[in-house]
């Protein structure tokens, strides 16, 4: 069944079923009244029942990786339990750490003097995480073009100077600015954008010019979905959940003359990229 197939669906009704060949597909609402698509597979011994969740939020695993995963939930490799009952100091974890993040810099061609770092707390924890570590002269630049963009400026105003210096608030957020001449402070530590807004459809296609500054991008809804140049970038992160894996996990690659002990006064120490750089990420 075919995305354009769905559409036709009436969307009116609680629940559709349409019989193609094998398959047994469902239109159906849930209790927040979020539309799901339900493909339910005729196995010869197994009924499996699969979502394809066109929602916000966690995204569809492959099934290959989930039955890999599931195989390996009673013993990993031999090493007689589970990931999530190993020792994050093993060196089974190493491996799968070390792993993780070689993947991660061949896919995007991560140069030496970036670090990868896989973080708690989602993508949402860096609204402050960045100004903490980053807002060395208290004065940030902020793009605003979406409800995402417009949350990390007001978390960051509580720890300096928010400058926003473009935005489409005016217009329902429904398109992206001209960022090829901003009124860049001269004192900011960065500029900030949220570079995919899915909320509304829009996107960078042309990075803004910074004219000098570093800049910072939120990339979590379009993460590995396109080659992305990190050497534009000063930090690039995203959570996982929408191209990557499963919930829970932020991905943060800086580059390492912006990791420094010099944070703004009061700032945790988890929450200081120099930590996750100095326990080599096993916290």
């Amino acid at each position: 069944m075919f995305w354009h197939e769905y559409a036709k669906i009436p969307r009116h009704t609680s629940q559709n079923a349409i019989t193609e060949g094998d398959f047994k597909c469902i239109l159906a609402r849930n209790c927040e009244g979020t539309e799901r698509l339900r493909i339910c597979e005729k196995e010869e011994e197994t009924k499996v029942s699969r979502v394809y969740n066109f929602s916000a939020g966690p995204a569809v695993l492959p099934e290959e990786v989930l039955r890999e995963a599931a195989d390996e939930m009673l013993d990993y490799k031999g090493c007689g339990m589970s990931v999530m009952e190993m020792s994050h100091r093993s060196k089974a974890f190493a491996e799968i750490i070390e792993t993780a993040e070689q993947d991660l810099r061949d896919l995007m061609g991560i140069p030496d003097n970036y670090k990868v770092l896989f973080l708690q707390g989602g993508a949402s924890q860096q609204f402050a995480m960045i100004p903490m570590n980053l807002m060395k002269n208290k004065v940030a630049d902020y793009i605003v073009t979406g409800q995402w963009a417009k949350k990390a400026a007001a978390e960051a105003s509580k720890y300096g100077k928010v400058n926003k210096i473009a935005s489409s608030e005016d217009k329902t957020f429904s398109y992206i600015p001209d960022c090829s001449d901003l009124p860049v402070d001269e004192d900011a530590d960065y500029v900030y954008i949220c570079e995919n807004n899915t909320i509304y459809g829009t996107k960078f296609k042309e990075l803004p010019n910074t004219k000098g500054k570093t800049l910072v991008a939120d990339v979590s809804s379009c993460f590995l979905s396109e080659p992305v140049d990190v050497t534009k970038y000063g930090l690039i992160y995203g959570g996982v959940q929408k191209n990557i894996g499963p919930a829970g996990v932020v991905i943060a690659i800086i580059r390492e003359d912006l990791i420094t002990e010099d944070v703004l006064p009061g700032t945790p120490t988890m929450l200081t990229y120099k930590a996750g750089i100095r326990n080599l990420y096993l916290r």
